[in-house]
């Protein structure tokens, strides 16, 4: 089970936030961090 830290749950709830307020953009998260790729 891949752990993720308060950080990363914020990272990726911006990501959806910022998804849910655009059209026609594909919308990733770019990182080095070896968990949240998984979630990305």
């Amino acid at each position: 089970m891949a752990k993720l830290g308060l950080g990363d749950l914020c990272v990726l709830t911006e990501r959806e936030l910022y998804r849910s307020r655009v059209t026609g953009v594909e919308v990733g998260i770019w990182t080095l961090d070896g968990q949240l790729p998984s979630h990305s």
